[in-house]
């Protein structure tokens, strides 16, 4: 039997904190079969980034041969510690390169962080991509001013094994997304305390995304690695809204091996004096390159919030949005109408907010119109 195919012992397992460095080569000669330098819970929020940092200089250096298993145990990556265990990149002037798993770079909503939206919720139905490993550049020409950003993604999704790279080899079914954002007035700051701060600030962005020379069935899930089987994975979300944007709007079902994504989205925000603004349109379009008589179908949505930051941290805010589940001449007014009510209290100092909000959700269907009256009280804490 070749020595390489046996299976290892894994008996026995240690954990050691991130934050004591010098405890990993005592659990390293303990005779255990795994060692893992823990990241996550047995890690205060505010240590996290010195524990991320001492944990990646230690496998920076080359590990015996030993038959010992070294892991790394990282935050979840539905957060913001979690998200920065997993990518790293390397800043310098103008320009930024980042590795890893990350949010694709499209929906102005989506890219703000959960901690720093104005609702605590997001909308109810919108246009996003999730997230994909990948590499992003960002070129910033005029410093808080311009940000230029490409985003080279392996098409995969964040947690699907499966790949989506078409068997050929010839063509790029990559995602591929640019991003311009303008902040002519300087920064734009997410930050909830400074809501209620002082001069006019103003953002204005966009991005394109393509997605193209997909191996699709009918089911609009794609071809794996392997060609022998369709699949569905995080990211073929994408996939599952333009199918119902096709049948909705009466388009033949598409089963091909050329099939294009593309999405468009704007936006523009704008703040002073506690008042905020924020409007921003997205569509997504499928279109099979193989087959004319499939045709293309799209699915868009469009958002309006303001609010108010009172000096004392209280705020109150609207929000109004529609997706639009298919676009064009054949629909049949499929459509998500949101209606957002909130009331709120942060408090600066314990970086802490509280909400209320009440959202009217209507969905409009030919003959079968419902209505959802949604109320949520939520509290959020940022570390």
């Amino acid at each position: 039997m070749d020595s390489n195919n046996l299976i290892q012992s894994r008996r026995s397992f240690i954990f050691t904190p991130g934050l004591k460095p010098e405890m990993f080569p005592k659990a390293i000669k303990s005779g255990t079969d795994m060692v893992c330098v823990e990241l996550e819970d047995g890690i205060a929020p505010q240590d996290k980034g010195l524990a991320r940092k001492l944990a990646i200089k230690l496998f920076e250096t080359n590990q015996n041969n030993d038959g010992i298993e070294r892991i790394l145990r990282i935050n979840c990556l539905r957060e913001k510690f979690g998200i920065e265990d997993a990518f790293f990149g390397y800043k310098k002037g103008m320009f930024k390169i980042t590795f890893g798993q990350m949010k694709i770079p499209f929906d102005i909503e989506e890219q703000t962080s959960s901690s720093s939206l104005e609702f605590v919720d997001r909308s109810a139905k919108r246009l996003i991509w999730e997230r994909d490993h990948g590499v992003k550049f960002d070129l910033s020409p005029i410093k808080n001013k311009v940000k230029l950003t490409y985003y080279l993604g392996s098409g995969t999704g964040g947690n699907n094994t499966e790949s989506s790279f078409k068997q050929s080899g010839n063509t790029d079914d990559h995602i591929h997304a640019y991003r311009i954002d303008l902040t002519p007035l300087g920064k734009y700051k997410y930050k909830q305390g400074d809501l209620k701060g002082g001069d006019l600030k103003i953002g204005i962005g966009a991005a394109y995304v393509t997605w193209n020379n997909l191996s699709v069935n009918a089911g609009y899930e794609v071809q794996n690695d392997a060609g022998n089987d369709f699949v569905k994975g995080k990211l073929d979300d994408i996939l599952d809204k333009l199918e119902i944007a096709f049948d909705n709007s009466g388009q033949t079902t598409a089963a091909s091996t050329d099939f294009d994504v593309s999405a468009l989205t704007y936006d523009f925000r704008a703040k002073m004096k506690g008042f905020a603004y924020e409007f921003n349109y997205s569509k997504i379009t499928g279109k099979d390159q193989e087959n004319a008589a499939v045709g293309k179908a799209s699915t868009d949505f469009y958002r309006h919030q303001i609010s108010y930051t009172s000096p004392g941290g209280y705020m109150i805010g609207y929000r109004y949005s529609l997706l639009d589940e298919s676009t064009g001449d054949n629909s049949n007014g499929d459509n998500f109408i949101e209606q957002s009510y909130g009331v709120g209290k942060y408090f600066v100092g314990h970086n802490l907010k509280l909400q209320a909000t009440y959202i009217d959700l209507k969905e409009e269907k030919p003959g079968d119109d419902a209505d959802d009256d949604i109320f949520m009280i939520q509290a959020q804490m940022k570390f």
